[in-house]
Formats: C-alpha cells, sequence, structure tokens
C-alpha cells in the first residue's frame, strides 16, 4: 500500500507492506508478521503512548485496520488516522520503518515498530504494543492475568534526549476482569545539546505531591494501581509511585477499601509518602492509617446510626529529625510534637560543597577525584600504548601536533581563565552563586591557568584558547533566598556558564615569499570524464597505401636535421638504420603519415591535410635518438 503525491513545488511518496504469517519458529518463540516502509518527502508522526493502538502502522499488522474495498478508504487510515495525521507530505524529509511481531512462550504477544527519520533533524523512534496472557491456552476473559503494554521510545539527538515511556491499557487486570490495573512509566535523559546536559528521570506512576516537576521532563505518568470491585458490597483500590532524579528520590503508595452491607458501612484506609533530597541531604515523609465504621440500630423513627473513627497520622522532616504525630479516636484528637520545626535545608559547609561537585560521598573520595576534567579532542594517535588508558592525566599521549586540541574543563564555573599567561576572553553570562552553603553575595574570583611546558627546554610554546559554554542546571548555582522550598530544587531552570577552556597550538604564520593563491581542489583533481575519440576499423583487404615524392623528401630532410643537431661523426650506422626503418613503416603502414584512404584521394582533399604532422613527429623522434640507442 503507498500513496504519491504531486505538489506545487516538490512530489511526495510513500509505501508500506505487510507480511502476515505464521513465517518462522525457532525455540521458544514465532515470528508471526513482518512489515516495512518508507517515505520521501513524507513525515512520519509518532504517537503519544495514549495512541499507540491507533497508529496506523500498528493498528494494520495487529489487523485493526481491515480492508475495507476501497483503497482510498485505507489511505485514509495512514494520512488521517484517529485524532491525528499519521503520514504528511514534507520536502525534504525522509523515513523508514520496519515491523515485526513475536509470540513468546505461548503467554506474549510483542509487536514493534521501529521507525527512523534520518532528515536534518533526525529521529529514532519504537513503537512497540506487548500482551502477556496468564496461563497460556484461555480465553481473555478467563484468564488469571491479563498485562497489555504500550511503550514508545524516542532518541532525538538534535534537541538532545532520549525519552521512553510506558503505560498500561485498561484492557489490563489481575486476579478477575473487575480487578483492573493501571500505570505508567517513563524514563529520560538528557545530553549534549538539550541545554539540560546530566539530568535524567526514572518514574513510575508519577511523583511527590509536593515534588514540583522541570518542564523538561516527559509528561508525569498516571498513578500504577489497582481498581478491584470484589461484588456488591466489598471495593478496593490502590495506587503506588516511585521516581528518582540526581536530585532526589520518592515513593508512596495508598490503599482503600470499602464495605457496605445493608445498614452497616466500613471504610479503611492506609497511605505513605516520602521524598528524599541528596544534597543537600534533606527528606520528609509521612504515614497514616484510618479506620472508620458505623451502623444503623433502629427502625425509621426510631432509628440512629452509631459512627466510629480512628486514625493516626506521623510526619518526619529532617535532619534533624523532627515531626508531628496526630491520634483522632471519635470524638477525641490528640497531636504531639517532637523536635524543631521547619528546619529547612541544612547549610553545607566547603568541602561538603566540593565533595558535592564532584559526585563523591566523602571528603576522602572527593580527595581522589580530580579537580578538573582533560580531554583530547583532536590530534591523538593511537597507537599500542594509548589505546586503554587508565587515567588520561598521569598517562602519555602520542598526539599530531599540527591537529592538536585539549579540553580543560572545571567543575565550579570560571570568570577569567588563561594558557602561558594569555587569557581567555570570557564574556560575563549568569552571576554564580552558592546557593547550598547559603551564601547571598556573588562570586567574584574564580580563575582557572593553564601552563603548557616543554620538557627538553622548558619553553612555553604558543597556545590559543577559547571558552567552553555551556548550559548547566542552576539548582546549585542560583542566589539563595534564605526559607528555600526543598521541592525547588528538582525544577532548577538553566544557567549559562564558561565552564572550562579549549586550547590549540596557534597557526603558523603565513609564508612571506609572496606565493600567489591557488587552488588546491582544482590543483589536485582532473576530470574522469574526457570525450572518446572515434575509432574507425578499416580492413587491411580494401587498405591501398600510396606514395609519393614529398614523403622521400621529408625522409630526406629528416635525416639532414639530425646531422644538424648531432653532427656527422655522431651519426652512425644504427641511427641510419632507425631512420630507414622510420621511413619503411611510414610507407607501407601510413601512407606517408597522412594518407590512408582508398581511393586515392585527389589533389584538393589532400591539400586539407595538416602538412606539418610529419615534421613535428620526426623531430621529436630524432631529439629522442640518444636516449634510445644510449
Amino acid at each position: 500500500m503507498g500513496a504519491y503525491e504531486e505538489l506545487r513545488t516538490y512530489k511526495s511518496l510513500f509505501a508500506f507492506g505487510v507480511i502476515q504469517g505464521p513465517l518462522v519458529e525457532f525455540g521458544c518463540a514465532e515470528i508471526k508478521v513482518v512489515a516495512g516502509g518508507f517515505g520521501y518527502n513524507s513525515h512520519l508522526t509518532l504517537p503519544d503512548v495514549d495512541h499507540v493502538t491507533n497508529f496506523a502502522l500498528v493498528a494494520m499488522n495487529k489487523g485493526l485496520a481491515e480492508p475495507k474495498g476501497d483503497i482510498m478508504l485505507q489511505l485514509v487510515e495512514l494520512t488521517s488516522g484517529p485524532g491525528m495525521q499519521c503520514i504528511t507530505p514534507e520536502k525534504d524529509s525522509l523515513w523508514l520503518a520496519a515491523g515485526i511481531s513475536i509470540k513468546a512462550l505461548q503467554v506474549l504477544d510483542v509487536l514493534a515498530v521501529l521507525a527512523l527519520d534520518p532528515s536534518s533533524d533526525p529521529k529514532f523512534g519504537l513503537i512497540a504494543e506487548a500482551t502477556a496472557i496468564i496461563p497460556k491456552g484461555v480465553d481473555r476473559e478467563k484468564a488469571f492475568v491479563v498485562i497489555e503494554l504500550h511503550l514508545i521510545a524516542v532518541v532525538d539527538p538534535g534537541h538532545g534526549l532520549l525519552t521512553v515511556t510506558g503505560q498500561l491499557t485498561p484492557r489490563s487486570y489481575i486476579l478477575s476482569p473487575s480487578c483492573s490495573v493501571t500505570g505508567g512509566f517513563c524514563i529520560a535523559y538528557s545530553f549534549e545539546g538539550s541545554g539540560h546536559e546530566g539530568d535524567w528521570v526514572l518514574s513510575i506512576g508519577g511523583y511527590h505531591p509536593s515534588f514540583q516537576v522541570p518542564a523538561h521532563y516527559p509528561p508525569t505518568p498516571p498513578r500504577l494501581g489497582i481498581s478491584w470491585v470484589y461484588d456488591n458490597e466489598l471495593s478496593i483500590t490502590g495506587e503506588a509511585y516511585f521516581a528518582i532524579t540526581p536530585a532526589a528520590c520518592m515513593g508512596g503508595g495508598r490503599l482503600d477499601a470499602v464495605f457496605s452491607t445493608g445498614r452497616t458501612k466500613a471504610t479503611f484506609s492506609a497511605y505513605t509518602n516520602f521524598l528524599m533530597y541528596f544534597r543537600p541531604f534533606h527528606f520528609q515523609s509521612e504515614i497514616g492509617v484510618s479506620v472508620y465504621a458505623s451502623t444503623v440500630i433502629g427502625w425509621r423513627w426510631f432509628s440512629v446510626e452509631i459512627q466510629v473513627e480512628i486514625s493516626a497520622m506521623l510526619e518526619l522532616h529532617g535532619p534533624p529529625i523532627a515531626g508531628v504525630a496526630h491520634l483522632h479516636f471519635w470524638f477525641l484528637e490528640i497531636s504531639v510534637r517532637f523536635g524543631p520545626d521547619s528546619p529547612g535545608v541544612p547549610r553545607l559547609t566547603t568541602s561538603q560543597f566540593l565533595a558535592m561537585i564532584k559526585q563523591a560521598e566523602n571528603d576522602e573520595e572527593a580527595a581522589r577525584v580530580e579537580d578538573h576534567l582533560f580531554g583530547i579532542q583532536r590530534g591523538e594517535i593511537a597507537n599500542d600504548q594509548n589505546l586503554v588508558k587508565k587515567d588520561p592525566v598521569l598517562e602519555e599521549h602520542v598526539v599530531r601536533a599540527s591537529q592538536l586540541q585539549l579540553n580543560i574543563q572545571s567543575r565550579f564555573p570560571i570568570l577569567d581563565a588563561a594558557c602561558n599567561n594569555k587569557p581567555a576572553a570570557i564574556q560575563n553570562f549568569d552571576s554564580i552563586f552558592i546557593s547550598p552553603m547559603q551564601i547571598a553575595s556573588p562570586v567574584t574570583t574564580s580563575t582557572l591557568k593553564v601552563t603548557v611546558t616543554e620538557t627538553d627546554t622548558n619553553n612555553y610554546p604558543a597556545f590559543s584558547c577559547t571558552p567552553i559554554i555551556k548550559k548547566i542546571p542552576s539548582m546549585m548555582w542560583k542566589k539563595y533566598e534564605g526559607d528555600i522550598n526543598p521541592s525547588s530544587l528538582g525544577n532548577s531552570t538553566n544557567k549559562t556558564f564558561a565552564m572550562g577552556i579549549m586550547i590549540e597550538p596557534e597557526k603558523s604564520a603565513p609564508s612571506n615569499e609572496g606565493l600567489a593563491a591557488y587552488s588546491v581542489i582544482k590543483f589536485s583533481s582532473e576530470s574522469i570524464f574526457h570525450p572518446v575519440p572515434e575509432i574507425k576499423s578499416l580492413e587491411t583487404a580494401q587498405m591501398t597505401v600510396f606514395l609519393d615524392s614529398q614523403s622521400s623528401q621529408n625522409d630526406e630532410m629528416t635525416r639532414q636535421r639530425v646531422k644538424q643537431i648531432f653532427g656527422d661523426s655522431q651519426v652512425g650506422v644504427a641511427q641510419q638504420n632507425v631512420l630507414d626503418c622510420w621511413s619503411l613503416f611510414k610507407a607501407r603502414y601510413t601512407g606517408g603519415g597522412w594518407q590512408f584512404a582508398s581511393p586515392k584521394p585527389s589533389p584538393a582533399s589532400k591539400a586539407t591535410m595538416p602538412p606539418d604532422i610529419n615534421a613535428m613527429l620526426k623531430d621529436r623522434f630524432a631529439q629522442a635518438l640518444p636516449v634510445i640507442l644510449g
């Protein structure tokens, strides 16, 4: 299936095909479907995790988009799927797709589609749908466990993002079809080019209610939960979550049960949440339980409802550990506080802050970590000694001087830098603060100095240096504003700082010889598309050679020219033989060097031939005699 479209300035084309099986069986798995597609001047829009089932390439592989008898209706499924356009024309855009459907262990069905967009803004996506039915061989409605998961993974090099999102569908359940299972997860990593280099997140079921989710994180996944209506009297609901980022770790859950029959009703609730920040270390948590029961005694106007409620809750935060305990029983309520109130985020010492930016657990480990990051960006020559480096700083490197480029990066933003006392041009970016140390004034001095010396002469070679500019999370470098909310540490924006310098040897001075500039490409290139000369085929039996007196006169002139060049004493028998052979060869095979047509040409046609060709050949041949004959 495919489509071809001619637009005003370009032409668009896409095609897609499916081979249905079973096709191949190996071990415990069986390949059921293989699919592929491509598009030229066409754009493939990847779905979000909520629309995987309706995504055209997935739906057609599953057989959900059955042929409707009209080819145009089938194309509509691809070009304008439910709620979104899957395939649209777009100039200079290209996409490739390949899909496969596998049944493994007789209980797991996996359908995956890999899509590639190798255009100027490349993207790579994996769309998958997995279904597990346990036990095997039973109907879906009678199974013990049915888990259906949608998954989307996208690599976006242009924006420096890797995201993986997954979500359970409403068709998932455990124990009974009335016990539905919901939830989702997300994984994201930001690398160079994203503006959030090094940031990452893993979330299953969402985040803590007090955590401020950064804007560049994927959409918050739904809580991992169950909803079970056991019968007309009992229902159970529950939810849970867990998440971890470079700044924080969090988790929690809740369970509710409701029993209702006749005049009696009872509920039970239990929940817990915790949120912990690493640098500086700070945590908050809460746990609670509640039981409620009510019943109606009497009849009509003489009835009365009796209610009993018991609940307990414990809130903790620290360090130092402090909190409050609440107890509620019927009409009695008690609250007990302990420890200091709202200690806030503790202030880090200088050594603790240095250990934090080095990502070390303690001062001893921080002392073993280098203060700067060293790297050879360009110019290193690979050999047996430097294939494996234990320590890139202490090991020797073999480099090519003309291409050498070194990177020296600091773990602390810099304001000034120099290499061999030659400063780098660093402009003023964002102000540098040290928020974890609770310093309100900006940093005024932060200098990176690099010295390169020659080991033999102790000379200082000439190097140029340029600053390395990066956008990094402002969590540690923003201004301290007093009573800071710990949850804001996870919602840091980016600040622009100079984090190091790139050094390379200075370019050699231009030559003073005054040579004219020329194009190296033109000088070193030669066209291979020369015109092929026309080759005329002549049959020997039909060739007639004509000799005339002019040929003999030319030969005699050649002999005289040789004598003039070399003298009478230099022209010996061997040289004379060469001249005689030349005359004989010319007369026998070339018709005098310029006559080889049949029948004999007329004087008019003979006059049109260039008369100087023979003379040119004879001159070159005569000049080559000393070399040929030694």
